[in-house]
């Protein structure tokens, strides 16, 4: 008998609190007296409705990416799992894969949005957990991360300037300085991120540069300057031939070093 087990008085009441799963099994009443015995036999059967263990939750995903969502919910006996997509029902078909409590979804496309359910059910009771799936599909965006307006570097020393349009699927990317495409070099490098980095920056690099985004949706750019400083041979601090322009006044920066007397 389980430790917990209480009696009545009598001892004809048995009572187990907070009943769980190794409770279960037969159990037997015995009573007797002078004249005899008697035997009465019973089996007890645990059983509980499903309760979430994991659950599913809103997922943004760019057009032709995949999904993978996992739900699980104990229970006795065990439960079984449906999917279901704005009230109906799913069944697996080429790009939807069903296994008990996983969803996955190959190559998405806009049309796959939606609320889904993932149902967990035994014979007590049937729960239900909701989740919003979007599928993205746009042109390279730049208005919420345009590049750096102004970068700054010395003569000598690396810079990077990062681009990071928002795009739905990712966007390729390349670079311009100028009206001229740029291209990998032993200075200059195109970063998987989309990043251009130019090591030993030189006066000559100074400039305008521009990141062209591009997808099936479209395309999109944003542009800064690259600001070059350095010293000049009689130990001046110079910057490169630019300009810049406050509140509409165009300033031009001239540097002179008037020689040493004889």
């Amino acid at each position: 008998m389980p430790g917990k087990v209480k009696y009545s008085k009598s001892q004809a009441i048995l009572e187990i609190p907070e009943f769980h799963q190794e409770d279960e099994g037969y159990y037997e009443c015995i009573a007797g007296n002078l004249r005899g015995r008697n035997l009465a036999k019973g089996q007890l059967i645990f059983y509980a409705p499903p309760e979430w263990e994991q659950k599913i939750q809103n997922t943004y995903l760019s057009i032709y990416d995949s999904l993978f969502w996992e739900c699980k919910a104990s229970g006795k006996p065990n439960p079984w799992y449906t999917w279901l997509k704005n009230g109906e029902r799913l069944h697996p078909e080429e790009r939807i894969q069903i296994e008990n409590g996983t969803l996955i979804i190959t190559m998405l496309n806009v049309s796959d949005s939606g609320i889904y359910q993932c149902a967990a059910e035994n014979k007590y009771q049937t729960i239900y957990a909701n989740a919003e799936l979007r599928v993205l599909a746009s042109a390279p965006d730049f208005s919420k991360n345009p590049i750096k307006k102004t970068s700054v570097v010395q003569v000598g020393g690396d810079i990077s300037i990062e681009c990071k349009p928002n795009a739905f699927p990712k966007a390729s990317i390349s670079w311009k300085r100028g009206t001229e495409s740029l291209r990998q070099s032993k200075r200059v490098f195109l970063l998987e991120d989309g990043s251009l980095k130019i090591c030993n920056v030189t006066r000559s690099d100074a400039g305008s540069y521009t990141c062209v985004a591009t997808n099936q949706f479209g395309n999109g750019k944003s542009s800064g300057s690259l600001i070059v400083k350095g010293l000049s041979s009689t130990g001046v601090q110079i910057f490169n031939p630019s300009t810049q322009f406050l509140s509409m006044v165009a300033i031009f920066y001239c540097f002179a070093i008037q020689p040493p007397s004889q």
